[in-house]
């Protein structure tokens, strides 16, 4: 993941790096003058970490890299997961200027902890927006803790879903991480993957060397709720297999009942007319001109089952596809022979001083799941807020039956 180092830089406070610095033994051709003012300090900082040799930069860009990936509102809440005080490490990261400042801090102070947390994210990141990966596990007694040895056999049997006629234990393994804050256990499963051939110089000859990649796989299991939640590759049915290897492995029942459960919905229902104020109305602090429903996904059994797509395009942001009397009446409301599965929001931004065009965010949203993780974070952080203040983010948790709705979700996902 590339990272830029002028924005660690220019993130971290001073004392933070000279303490970095100083940790790593990291020396400069020219001596920083950490007595300067932040910017002249980070502007030489900058320049001194670009003129070192590659052996010597290497080592920090990995450094920065790692740091970069954890300053955010998701790395900050698993740097408290990992911790065994949450709220001493919460006061703590509080009264740091940054996210930056307080990934680096950790990444010093306690670089296990920093480990534990970027498990923990990795999960986090995986899982986000995607309900059905959450199951309720059917059992008389809560598994309070999970052992070394249990782990290792659930990494084993992970290995031979993931890899076909993979026999070799010594290949994979099982890392138990307990997350404090929430009170859940996270399994992650390292197995070896097939052997590559990759290519690099060495001793100006080019030299095939052959590897195998970890492949991660993990779950994540809440002994309160007693819910389960898997990220695999695969598909449905590798979460399906890697359910029923955790009930074999780590509770020991050959046959166990997972009932799908909703962490997070989204009230699409919401759209199945056309939005009245105050429904995607936003603050003028945002510069948002408008939010717009773009595009809107529907099935019917009428004449026959099939998928429709409405789409106002690009191009339309004055547009009203709730105008379009094939699918809505008079009022604007979406007739009942449609079922709404997924719907695009659009928010149009007015352009910055000088510019000429705004800027778009589009949202993609179906009743279990969305792609909110896949923007930028201060976006994602702004729209899950406005998600929120029009009702349209809804976090329960529930058992239930499949409903109709959401098989035909499924079908059409």
């Amino acid at each position: 993941m590339a990272v830029s180092i002028r924005t660690v830089v220019s993130h971290v406070p001073k004392p933070m790096w000279k303490t970095y610095c100083e940790h790593h033994n990291i020396s400069f051709a020219e001596p920083i003058d950490w007595e300067q003012e932040d910017k002249a300090v980070a502007s030489a900082l900058e320049d001194a970490i670009n003129a070192l040799p590659q052996a010597e930069y290497e080592p920090i860009h990995a450094h920065l890299e790692r740091i970069n990936v954890v300053a955010s509102e998701r790395g900050i809440k698993a740097l408290i997961n990992a911790s065994d005080k949450p709220d001493e490490m919460t006061a703590k990261l509080e009264a740091m200027e940054n996210s930056h400042h307080r990934a680096m801090a950790i990444f010093i102070e306690n670089e296990t902890l920093f480990k534990t947390a970027e498990e923990l994210l990795f999960v986090d990141f995986k899982v986000e927006g995607r309900s059905w990966q959450h199951y309720s596990i059917k059992m008389e007694d809560a598994l309070e803790t999970i052992t070394e040895e249990d782990a290792n056999e659930f990494a084993f049997e992970v290995a031979k879903i993931i890899r076909h006629n993979f026999d070799n234990r010594e290949e994979c393994c099982g890392e138990v991480y307990k997350r404090y804050s929430d009170g859940t256990r996270q399994i992650s499963v390292y197995v070896n993957d097939l052997p590559n051939s990759n290519i690099q110089v060495e001793k100006k000859k080019l030299q095939r060397v052959s590897t195998k990649k970890a492949i991660v796989a993990a779950v994540v299991y809440d002994p309160q709720t007693k819910q389960l939640c898997t990220v695999v590759d695969g598909g449905k049915e590798n979460h399906d297999l890697v359910r029923q290897a955790f009930a074999k492995a780590i509770l020991k029942q050959e046959a166990t009942e997972f009932i799908a459960s909703e962490p997070v919905r989204f009230a699409i229902d919401k759209f199945q007319s056309r939005p009245i104020a105050p429904l995607l109305q936003t603050k003028p602090e945002h510069n948002i001109e408008v939010v717009r429903v773009r595009k809107l996904d529907l099935s019917t059994n009428t004449p026959f089952k099939h998928i429709i797509t409405v789409d106002a395009m690009a191009n339309g942001k004055d547009s009203d596809m709730y105008a379009l009397r094939t699918f809505f009446d008079e009022n604007g409301a979406l007739y009942s022979k449609y079922n709404l599965f997924h719907v695009v929001l659009s928010f149009h931004f007015h352009p910055k001083a000088g510019g000429k065009r705004g800027h778009v965010i589009h949202l993609s949203l179906k009743k279990n799941g969305s792609d909110l993780k896949h923007l930028k974070e201060d976006d994602r952080q702004m729209i899950e807020g406005y998600l929120k203040q029009w009702g349209i983010l809804e976090d329960i948790v529930t058992e239930q039956a499949e409903t109709p709705e959401a098989a035909t979700e499924k079908e059409y996902a």
